[in-house]
């Protein structure tokens, strides 16, 4: 990067990492897919997909949100060459292992935001920016509601700076 602050994920969304009522046939399709779209933009190295993967089937991602439920796969950022963020949102929900449950609690998963953090030290701010956005009564919804990738970059960036504005 040129700046002497490396920027987080959430500041880097773009428009190019956003896919817009995806057809999704299977979670793995979705997870690399995503990969993909970080990888061809230079964001990640090779090794990022399968770190991904790996790291999923250990530590589920899906949360639980009330109404849209979403899921925060990421990897490493040993796997990582600079912090960003690519987002789906999927015509048609797939399934995701609920974080820290058992087995058994599976998602219908409709939010996929995959998360490259360079900065080891980022991923938990960007997961808690991340989380407040949720929080929100109608962001999932207006997300959902987002008919091109510039609608979801515009309205994730206004929910990472009224974040920023309340800090």
């Amino acid at each position: 990067m040129t700046n002497a602050k490396q920027l987080s994920a959430m500041e880097a969304i773009r428009e190019d990492l956003a896919l817009v009522h995806y057809p999704a046939a299977s979670r793995d399709d979705i997870l690399r897919t995503l990969a993909d779209l970080l990888f061809r933009c230079g964001a990640t190295k090779d090794s990022y997909c399968q770190a991904m993967l790996d790291r999923e089937a250990l530590y589920p991602t899906g949360l639980p949100t009330e109404g849209i439920q979403v899921a925060l796969p990421h990897a490493d950022s040993i796997h990582v060459n600079f912090s960003a963020l690519a987002i789906a949102t999927l015509r048609n929900p797939v399934q995701f292992q609920e974080m820290g449950a058992d087995s058994d609690s599976l998602l219908d998963v409709k939010i996929v935001l995959m998360l490259a953090n360079a900065n080891p030290d980022e991923q938990v701010e960007t997961l808690r920016t991340l989380v407040d956005f949720f929080d929100e009564p109608t962001a999932l919804e207006t997300l959902m509601n987002a008919q091109t990738p510039a609608q979801v970059v515009t309205l994730l960036r206004e929910g990472y700076n009224r974040k920023e504005c309340n800090a």
